[in-house]
């Protein structure tokens, strides 16, 4: 399995571009989630890929767009 370093370390805390709703990435592996696009729609990744975890992020709205909160 290929680790991608630029994964680990990402801020936790998110916001909706779109509705301003915040919310906080998952902790897996000791570090937070990112967001991928995955066959099933957004979903909360593990720095180490999604073999190691994933997990489908609930939607805060129809056009959910979530960036990383500065």
């Amino acid at each position: 399995m290929d680790l991608d370093p630029k994964y680990q370390n990402l801020p936790k805390e998110h916001i909706c571009e779109n509705c301003k709703t915040e919310m906080n990435a998952p902790m897996h592996c000791g570090h937070p989630m990112h967001v991928e696009i995955l066959e099933d729609g957004p979903n909360w990744v593990c720095w180490m890929g999604t073999s190691c975890g994933k997990k489908l992020i609930d939607t805060c709205c129809e056009n959910s767009l979530l960036i990383y909160r500065n």
